[in-house]
């Protein structure tokens, strides 16, 4: 992407450090379709031990049961996959073929911070974001058995941060914390929150139960249905254990 190429063009966005940072960039292949390729290169903090190498080096090292591997900070989530599409890309174009879609990279720098900027970048580039016919995240495709998974689509997130205290409720403490042993006659902010957070979804943390929210969702199909449930078998057995280190899905 940094080669001069009159078939690719530059846009950055939000480059200032409080900011974070967001890029376009098109690729006319003079395709009929074009494709949103997302990519992130932000990645998590270091500071986590278990680390067998300088995780800032970039070292080749065997890794069981996988063999080789290349261990560094980013090379799974995701710079490892950013470096590979591209590399796919310049081979395509190294051996004189073509791209059968235009691309349209939204590379971001602050994914991990929640992508805070992002909402702003979509909103100013939205006619040409509507143009593209899908949304490709390169992204590790193999399980730890070698089996290519490919992700169809992905729940959203909805977040937000609630905050409660005595002194704007009207009730409760209102000047500064008073001991627990107070609770029989004076009221409890913490306790309401508790309250009111367990009203938003099932015993399980699954079924939304706030109203309307599923009015505009459609219904899984038989054939989605089955697929699901296949799935959750599929990532229900030995493997998913290894992965996520957790019990049996309950």
């Amino acid at each position: 992407m940094r080669e001069p190429n009159p078939q690719l063009s530059h846009e950055s966005w939000c480059q200032s450090k409080p900011r974070g940072d967001q890029r376009k960039s098109n690729y006319d292949a003079g395709a009929d379709r074009t494709i949103v390729v997302y990519m992130m290169y932000d990645t998590m903090p270091v500071d986590e031990p278990g680390w067998r190498v300088d995780p800032l080096a970039g070292t080749l090292t065997d890794v069981p049961p996988f063999g080789r591997c290349l261990v560094a900070r980013g090379a799974f989530n995701t710079k490892g996959e950013l470096r590979g599409f591209l590399n796919a890309c310049e081979s395509i174009k190294a051996t004189k073929q073509k791209l059968p879609v235009n691309l349209l990279f939204v590379v971001e720098g602050e994914e991990e911070l929640g992508s805070r900027h992002l909402p702003e970048f979509i909103s100013k580039h939205e006619k040409d974001l509507q143009a593209a016919k899908a949304v490709f995240f390169p992204f590790c495709s193999q399980d730890r058995t070698g089996k290519v998974v490919m992700y169809l689509g992905v729940k959203g997130i909805v977040y937000f941060e609630l905050e409660l205290d005595g002194a704007t409720w009207g009730k409760g403490p209102k000047e500064f914390g008073i001991h627990g042993s107070n609770k029989s006659w004076v009221d409890s902010p913490v306790w309401r929150m508790i309250q009111a957070l367990s009203t938003m979804t099932g015993p399980d943390g699954n079924k939304v139960t706030i109203q309307d929210f599923y009015q505009q969702g459609r219904p899984r199909t038989p054939p989605e249905a089955r697929e699901d449930l296949q799935r959750c078998r599929r990532q229900g057995g030995d493997e998913g254990r290894q992965v996520h280190r957790r019990h049996p899905w309950y």
